[in-house]
């Protein structure tokens, strides 16, 4: 580091950095407030013609109350352009659409480089909800907020806002909160991160019987951290015979220690020791019956294996999974050595027959999600196996034997399926690359993991289109 000199040299140096760094982020800030111009002026410009009958293409109003219908595979070509999934250039018009037709106020402090862009489309999505009149109105009066605010202060106001609006269209709190509730798991590379929302029963009955477990779990003799024993008790609960063997376990222990004339909370004495349970299907009065192996959840983890990676009995080799993506060989190990395993054979191309059916067989399918795990539209990242098979050269009743095949088929949306059969999308496939060319004339090259725009064909014409669009 430069020491600052007499003549405050090293001084003037700082702040000129300081000053480009300012610099940078204006520009920054210009370039995403331009780029939600250029998105609305997209969507406008669609807006403003006619799909022809030969697309066949629906006009849909994708923005909220008072703006304009657009045709509704639009945003396909938008975000194909723009390298983003399907969902984020919808999303972008959305937002464009919402602040200029329902909060100018908002898109002229952006325009103004006053509000970062990403306030303006949190209060577009926090709006959603409410008619062209209420979002008027509470454009106007967040445009007088915005001066005296930070941003987390204005977001709150305009929550509340919006909140008095349709208070009277909403549940009791009560009823509200508890409608929130969800449970979201994350896989991480060597761990998952689980995030829960449960109602206040729930969550206090949940918090003791964790510190339950992670107690009997020490007495066991696991000396790891409570912390460690709180997440192996939650894990644990996912087996319920042998959290059950756990805790009847404790029980018995604890009996054990007790007044020979008294018994565990709960079977004082005959009347209470009948169960309301008794006599239903699996039920044995709290008895572990069956093998607890049995009883684990099933996880389906499809594991891809070089030969190598089973020679290898150091462990480097990385092998690729369909969950956690690329992990060590002996990390994988690690995970099934405490799992029932069901081995299936490889799936060989060579092996997956042709048939004429429209329908695609497991087998065939099966092959597909693991050739083509996401969508094979351009950049989309939609998970294949809860998508349809989409058959490149449409299924015809008329057409060739074997149509259905796996160098013919590739996962699709719905929407992306019917932007290909309506909205001019054109799609070619050889052996799982799909080389698309959109309705502007862009193309890209679709592979199992990445999308390529290729600008060199037809480039210029697409882009004459486009213009000659947005003058009309």
């Amino acid at each position: 580091m430069e020491a600052t000199t007499d003549d405050g040299t090293g001084a003037q140096m700082r702040r000129s950095i300081l000053d480009d760094a300012v610099a940078a982020s204006l520009h920054r800030r210009r370039a995403e407030a331009d780029e939600v111009f250029h998105a609305l002026r997209y969507a406008e410009a669609f807006a403003a013609i006619e799909p022809s009958d030969a697309t066949r293409e629906a006009m849909i109003q994708i923005g909220s109350d008072g703006t304009p219908e657009v045709p509704e595979f639009c945003h396909l070509e938008y975000a194909a352009r723009l390298g983003m999934r399907p969902e984020s250039g919808f999303s972008a018009l959305v937002v464009a659409l919402d602040l200029a037709h329902r909060l100018p106020e908002l898109l002229a402090l952006v325009d103004t480089l006053s509000m970062p862009v990403w306030v303006a489309r949190k209060v577009a999505f926090a709006t959603r909800e409410l008619s062209w009149e209420q979002a008027r109105g509470v454009s106007v009066k967040l445009q007088k907020e915005w001066p005296r605010l930070s941003p987390s202060a204005f977001l709150a106001t305009a929550k509340a806002l919006v909140l008095a609006i349709t208070a009277p269209q909403r549940l009791t709190d009560e009823e509200q909160a508890l409608a929130s509730r969800f449970v979201w798991i994350r896989q991480e590379e060597h761990f998952a991160d689980v995030y829960a929302r449960v109602s206040k029963a729930d969550g206090l009955f949940l918090e003791a019987q964790l510190n339950r477990l992670a107690t009997e779990l020490g007495r066991a003799g696991d000396d790891s951290s409570r912390d460690v024993r709180r997440s192996k008790a939650l894990g644990l609960l996912s087996s319920p015979a042998r959290s059950l063997q756990l805790l009847q376990g404790a029980v018995a222990r604890d009996h054990e220690n007790e007044a020979a004339d008294e018994l565990p909370l709960g079977l004082e004495d005959e009347e209470q020791r009948e169960c309301p349970s008794r006599g239903l299907r699996g039920h044995a009065c709290g008895q572990v019956t069956t093998d607890p192996e049995l009883l684990l959840p099933k996880v389906e983890l499809v594991v891809h294996v070089s030969e190598e990676s089973i020679k290898d009995e150091a462990g480097a080799t990385v092998v690729r999974t369909s969950h956690c993506g690329a992990q060590l060989a002996q990390t994988v190990k690690q995970w099934l050595g405490h799992t029932r395993v069901t081995v299936r054979p490889v799936l060989d191309t060579a092996s997956i027959m042709p048939t004429s059916a429209y329908e695609v067989p497991g087998r065939m399918r099966e092959l597909m999600d693991l050739r083509n795990p996401t969508s094979v539209f351009p950049y989309s990242t939609r998970i294949s196996r809860r998508l349809d098979q989409d058959h490149t050269k449409p299924w015809s009743t008329s057409g060739p034997p074997g149509q259905t095949r796996p160098d013919n088929l590739g996962p699709l949306s719905r929407r992306e399926h019917r932007a290909k059969t309506f909205g001019g999308w054109q799609v070619t496939q050889s052996q799982g690359v799909f080389a698309w060319v959109s309705p502007l004339g862009y193309r890209y090259e679709r592979h199992s993991d990445a999308t390529w725009f290729d600008g060199t064909n037809e480039t210029s014409r697409a882009e004459a289109m486009l213009m000659r669009i947005l003058r009309t």
